[in-house]
């Protein structure tokens, strides 16, 4: 099984590492070293920061009070074999990580989630999509009671559920989970909100990878619609959606149309910086 490349942004890391205000000299010291560590990780030091983070866990397991320092530490740590390439290193030390930020805080926890949340990407990554799948359904339940049912973190969650499927060729699973957050972005963002390209795109390629193309037209002039409408993203994402358009128009035989969007499509692939919807 292929496994994908391994992005962190720090997610989990910028969502732990609080402490108390009226800390000591010692456990601002100690709190410095995470800190020193996690800057190390930022600049891609790794045989530093896992030093650090290896020294952080020790001392914090020696004082045996240091939970929540012992937590963040961990975090950092797995963080830093995620990167290394070292995934089941990783995939123990943020499991023990997630325990006792849940244990500390909750399991509804920012804490608590973010590390749940490093674990699940991890699996997924990995091609490990037993154990991630039921991570990311934890996810959607845990936020749409968190949040309501059709909020924006709902929609977030579900649509990487759906991505879930979508790496393990199960379109039809995950057709409906993407129509769902569609539906929650438009009630919580209204019908032009740019970040539901990506899903409506998806539901595109799936209809027509299904040859249901009247289906797949539609959603690809949704895409076209809503980049018009936002200029900013339109010249850096569209070119990729209007070559997938063109290309399902030439399927149908609509050759004059195809090449008109085909035409657009190299007017703004030279101002493209970034990767399209996938």
């Amino acid at each position: 099984m292929t496994r994908q490349n391994v992005h962190w942004p720090l997610a989990g890391l910028l969502l732990i590492g609080l402490f108390a205000q009226s800390a000591s000299p010692q456990d601002t010291q100690r709190q410095d070293g995470i800190k020193t560590a996690r800057k190390a990780l930022s600049e891609n030091r790794l045989t530093d920061a896992e030093k650090m983070f290896l020294a952080a866990i020790q001392e914090a397991q020696e004082l045996g009070s240091e939970q929540v320092r012992l937590a963040e530490a961990k975090e950092g740590l797995a963080i830093v074999y995620s990167m290394q390439g070292k995934f089941t290193q990783a995939e123990s030390v943020h499991r023990g990580a997630a325990e006792i930020f849940e244990k500390v805080y909750g399991p509804n926890s920012p804490e608590a989630w973010g590390a749940w949340n490093n674990l699940a990407l991890l699996y997924r990554a990995e091609g490990k999509y037993a154990e991630a799948e039921p991570l990311f359904r934890k996810k959607v339940e845990d936020a749409r009671e968190r949040f309501g049912p059709e909020s924006a973190v709902v929609a977030a969650n579900v649509e990487q559920l759906a991505d879930l499927y979508v790496d393990q060729g199960k379109s039809a699973q995950a057709e409906p989970l993407y129509r769902q957050a569609v539906a929650m972005w438009e009630t919580t963002e209204g019908p032009d909100y740019p970040y539901a390209t990506r899903m409506l795109f998806r539901l595109a390629q799936i209809c027509r990878s299904q040859a249901r193309t009247a289906e797949a037209e539609s959603f690809y002039l949704q895409v076209i619609s809503i980049y018009d409408k936002h200029a900013v993203i339109r010249d850096r994402t569209l070119p990729k959606v209007l070559e997938n358009y063109a290309g399902l128009l030439r399927d149908e035989g609509r050759s004059v149309e195809a090449s008109e969007a085909e035409s657009r499509a190299k007017r703004l692939k030279p101002r493209e910086t970034q990767n399209p919807p996938n």
